[in-house]
């Protein structure tokens, strides 16, 4: 998508962003499926959970980001942006971009709201932070063109069946071919 906003890139009919959110363990199985099959996807981290016993390490985020998956923060704490103070809010924002910056030597670009809190302020504070893209819980399709910085997505559950995620899909006016 960044291509395609800065150097006109044609995107794909319907194209499909797979994210995946906290950066817990089990996203490093989700990274290995994704890489078999030559898919890659947004990985959000909270910075301050990686390394311990129920989240990715910092090692596994490096090798993630050179087989080409996008690491996006998720904050440093997971805080509801919209309950804090400004100045704190601002400090989850700011200081997970610069440390995941440095962690993985490359730009971070994305960010994903803790539980979907959002506001005018919040997005002020991203958009201030130098990201490019942030995603809400909201339900719904993205679409670029109405806001970079509030894009819907459709959630997905560890417990979907492929007919359950092709169903949801096309509640939204997509379609996705399944392998079975």
């Amino acid at each position: 998508i960044q291509e395609h906003l800065s150097s006109g890139k044609p995107l794909p009919a319907k194209p499909i962003i797979i994210t995946f959110d906290d950066g817990g363990r089990d996203n490093w199985d989700a990274f290995l499926e994704l890489k078999e099959q030559g898919f890659a996807a947004v990985f959000f981290v909270v910075t301050e959970l990686l390394d311990d016993r129920t989240h990715l390490s910092t090692e596994q985020l490096r090798i993630m980001s050179a087989a080409g998956m996008e690491i996006g923060s998720h904050a440093l704490h997971h805080y509801n942006l919209t309950r804090i103070n400004l100045s704190a809010a601002e400090k989850e924002i700011k200081d997970s971009k610069v440390w995941l910056s440095a962690l993985l030597q490359r730009p971070v670009i994305t960010f994903c709201y803790p539980y979907g809190g959002y506001n005018q302020d919040t997005i002020s504070l991203v958009k201030e932070a130098g990201y490019s893209f942030a995603r809400t819980t909201q339900q719904g399709l993205a679409e670029i063109s109405t806001s970079n910085y509030a894009l819907r997505s459709i959630r997905i559950h560890n417990f979907f069946s492929a007919d359950l995620l092709a169903r949801t899909l096309e509640g939204y006016g997509t379609y996705i071919a399944l392998r079975q």
